[in-house]
């Protein structure tokens, strides 16, 4: 069982190294370590206590270390720490130009909102002086209407009174 913890080990020694010193992307990252996950799982499911070498797996496991704190000690923080912020940078200046790209489409958009306003005032406006042209017309076409029946209707009592 020793064995196979140590054999495990290095497995996931080397898994951890190859995506420390590997420059991707966080997909990309995130799609190797399942990868190899996927390898060591399907290592384990194959794995033969029978076919380990324990010195050639001491040798193994002290190679895979000894990358592990190479890499550690060759990774460059500075440098890494002035990548990060400088993608951080360029994100926050796109972020800004996004902004100014937005408050500009609001202002058109206020602009045109403002102006379809002002289309449809007078449109309405436009309507009511019409409506209530078409309201004097028929009052004064009701009044005629009635004055010519009640003309005729007082004449028609003249008439019969002579």
């Amino acid at each position: 069982m020793k064995k196979r913890c140590i054999f495990l080990t290095g497995l996931a020694i080397g898994a951890v190294v190859t995506a420390l010193v590997t420059p991707k992307t966080g997909k990309d990252l995130q799609d190797d370590l399942i990868k190899k996950a996927n390898e060591v799982q399907k290592k384990i499911k194959e794995f033969d206590i029978r076919d380990i070498n324990l010195t050639e797996t001491k040798e193994v496991l002290k190679e895979k270390l000894d990358d592990a704190k190479k890499a550690i000690d060759d990774f460059d923080w500075a440098e890494s720490k002035e990548k990060v912020q400088k993608k951080f940078e360029e994100v926050t200046e796109r972020l800004n130009e996004i902004k100014c790209q937005l408050a500009n489409v609001a202002e058109e958009m206020a602009e045109e909102v403002a102006e379809l306003k002002e289309e449809v005032v007078d449109h309405l406006s436009e309507v009511k002086d019409q409506f209530f042209e078409a309201k004097e017309e028929m009052a004064e076409e009701v009044a005629e209407e009635n004055f010519e029946e009640r003309f005729k209707k007082r004449f028609d009592e003249i008439g019969d009174e002579h």
